[in-house]
């Protein structure tokens, strides 16, 4: 889906959103420590908790990130991977998307055969570090990618400056993108380096994701189960003069959306769909392809 959009640009916001397929009007998780009240009070009409009601094996891997985790409402959790790239796990430096991986293929190798299942799988990668420095550490193996390739920030090639001084006067160097500009993109070196390195760390999903597939594969599950890749926003570059998520720029609100279903025909194999998709939809979607009737509201 070529042209798919979020609702709000906020990671903690969108994630509740694609789970609850509500707006933040209605789950109203507006800060990121405040418990998700919506969760809380209403977690039967979310789609992971009407699917495991209708005898679903379900899974959460990777990054939760709201105040309250709330693991009981799952068969399968792995920890809250959040905020971090390389980490000491039992005496051995891990990085958080291997760590994604290995979770991710523990519950496909240790989930009952004879239930349906349903498993999210939610990457903190490509997130910066926030306050680090170097932004982006990706794995060692994929240090070699991309070292010949020259890129150009911002992506879209307009002036980066030009861009910034035709903004709002409410636009200033403490606004949060514009600081996060400064981290990454305001010097050529540096800007080819953190783009070089938030790429490797893109490539590094894709390859996991790859890998979760061929599993699928191996254990002949594979034409018989939904594959849904998308994310909870998008990223400016540069572009505007600003780094990050938030605003409703094309850049922040637009993101990727990408299914695979075994009950396509074979002609829609590959195809791109033109149509303008939000992410408050994906939930009533999943509940349809599975058959289970959605909550009123």
């Amino acid at each position: 889906f070529t042209h798919n959009c979020v609702t709000t640009s906020l990671c903690w916001i969108s994630r509740a959103t694609l789970t609850t397929g509500q707006y933040l009007s209605r789950h109203k998780q507006i800060k990121l420590l405040n418990p998700l009240s919506y969760y809380e009070n209403a977690w039967n009409e979310t789609y992971p908790a009407l699917l495991r009601d209708r005898g679903y094996y379900t899974g959460q891997v990777g990054k939760w990130q709201f105040h309250t985790y709330p693991r009981d409402k799952w068969n399968f959790t792995s920890d809250d991977e959040y905020g971090w790239h390389w980490r000491e796990i039992a005496g051995k430096m891990v990085h958080v998307t291997k760590k994604n991986e290995l979770d991710a293929m523990e519950f496909l190798k240790t989930r009952p055969k004879d239930s349906p299942f349903l498993l999210t799988v939610a990457f903190f990668a490509p997130h910066g570090v926030d306050g680090d420095p170097q932004q982006y550490y990706p794995q060692n193996e994929s240090l070699g990618l991309y070292n010949d390739v020259n890129f150009t920030i911002p992506l879209n090639g307009i002036n980066m400056d030009e861009s910034w001084n035709r903004l709002p006067s409410f636009f200033n160097e403490i606004n949060e993108g514009r600081k996060r500009w400064h981290w990454r993109y305001d010097e050529p070196i540096k800007a080819e380096k953190m783009m070089k390195n938030f790429y490797r760390m893109e490539t590094e999903v894709d390859k996991t994701c790859g890998n979760l597939i061929k599993e699928l594969s191996r254990q002949g599950v594979l034409n018989k189960t939904l594959i849904i890749f998308t994310t909870d926003n998008g990223n400016s570059h540069g572009e505007h003069g600003l780094a990050g998520k938030w605003f409703p720029y094309q850049e922040s609100i637009r993101v990727p959306l990408v299914i695979r279903d075994p009950r396509m025909p074979s002609e829609a194999h590959g195809t791109t769909n033109d149509e303008f998709t939000l992410n408050i939809d994906l939930a009533s979607t999943i509940l349809s392809a599975a058959g289970v009737e959605q909550p009123a509201r």
